[in-house]
């Protein structure tokens, strides 16, 4: 009785993941021409998968089952592919309300909250990133980096190069602009104009990595002439070696 339960419940999971692994002819620009997209777990862990790749990790909280968040976005993705959207150079980050978000023009692929991040213990803006990212590379494409990050900015207040550094320990601790309490390993950013809370997109325009940063704090107020930003430690880290002190950036306000 208990082995037959058993193969009744694996058979079930099997089903589900083989119905969302369906071939598909079309990729986009991506380098192959096949794609296959599911998802596969249970209650407490799932992942969504392209060709065979995890490129989404969920784990279970008090209001959420991972296995069907993972579905859902498995489900977006199929559909995009359907309708021959699902281009690795379309697929972005954006920031919509208090959320994170990845989308392909309109259409939101998914969505990461402060409780939904701190059950994978990371900061939602690294988690958005790594998760389009993953998804990205998984279809043959790049990850986001300056080329991209043109089509992100907000028309109306657009986009800037300059240089940035990064500010400390000496610092941890001590009141922002914004009053929250400066801490190191939040990826946070000083700018002198952008209203407090903004989320952007920055880029170091010589290797292509980039990081969302939340400005809630003033400056940079050292050689204003070249500098736009001073970013929090790990932020800085993100995108390039402490020992750099300082590098060329791209910043695009996110939508």
């Amino acid at each position: 009785m208990v082995i037959s339960k058993s193969l009744k419940m694996l058979t079930a999971l099997a089903f589900t993941v083989t119905t969302m692994l369906t071939p598909a002819a079309y990729a986009g620009n991506t380098k192959s021409s096949h794609v296959s997209i599911g998802f596969i777990g249970d209650k407490n862990l799932a992942h969504v998968t392209v060709n065979d790749k995890n490129v989404i990790t969920i784990k279970a909280d008090k209001t959420h089952n991972p296995l069907v968040q993972t579905k859902k976005i498995a489900q977006i993705l199929n559909q995009l592919l359907d309708e021959k959207k699902l281009r690795s150079d379309k697929i972005l980050p954006a920031v919509r309300g208090n959320n994170y978000i990845a989308h392909v023009d309109n259409k939101v692929i998914f969505s990461v909250d402060e409780n939904s991040a701190k059950i994978m213990r990371k900061d939602p803006a690294q988690l958005t990133m790594k998760w389009v990212n993953n998804i990205r590379l998984a279809l043959g494409g790049n990850q986001v980096g300056y080329r991209v990050s043109r089509g992100l900015s907000a028309p109306s207040r657009g986009s800037s190069i300059g240089y940035a550094s990064w500010y400390g320990n000496e610092f941890h601790g001590r009141p922002t602009s914004s009053g929250e309490l400066y801490n190191v390993n939040k990826l946070t950013a000083a700018h002198r104009t952008l209203p407090l809370g903004t989320s952007v997109l920055v880029t170091n325009v010589s290797n292509g990595r980039s990081v969302i940063v939340k400005v809630n704090d003033r400056g940079p107020f050292a050689d204003t002439k070249h500098r736009i930003m001073d970013l929090s430690q790990s932020a800085f880290r993100s995108i390039s070696p402490l020992g750099a002190g300082v590098t060329k950036i791209r910043i695009d306000i996110l939508k």
